[in-house]
């Protein structure tokens, strides 16, 4: 597990951050950026098909929401991170139903 670093919103230092987690073998990437920044966010998704790391972007101002308001933005972003990821995303309910195995 790699700490949490912040570094300035340019190309430069996120084309080395990618260079720096492809050596190391990282497999994912969250940030948090400023959504009304695009060009940014393009950039991001431009390198994680290059370097083949898969990437979420979280925008700041959801972040602040949730620590204020206690919204349920961190179950969302746990479930679309879980399926990046390759994990199943289901509901499972209460059913009056028996299932048999043969």
């Amino acid at each position: 597990m790699f700490p949490a670093t912040k570094i300035p919103a340019n190309e430069d230092n996120i084309y080395e951050m990618f260079q720096n987690a492809k050596e190391n073998s990282v497999e994912f990437i969250l940030f948090c950026v400023d959504e009304t920044d695009e060009d940014i966010y393009s950039f991001i998704k431009c390198c994680e098909r290059s370097f083949e790391i898969i990437t979420q972007c979280i925008p700041i101002t959801h972040i602040l929401e949730t620590i204020k308001h206690q919204t349920p933005v961190l179950g969302q972003i746990i479930a679309k991170t879980n399926i990046k990821l390759g994990g199943a995303f289901f509901f499972a309910s209460k059913a009056n139903t028996w299932v048999q195995r043969n």
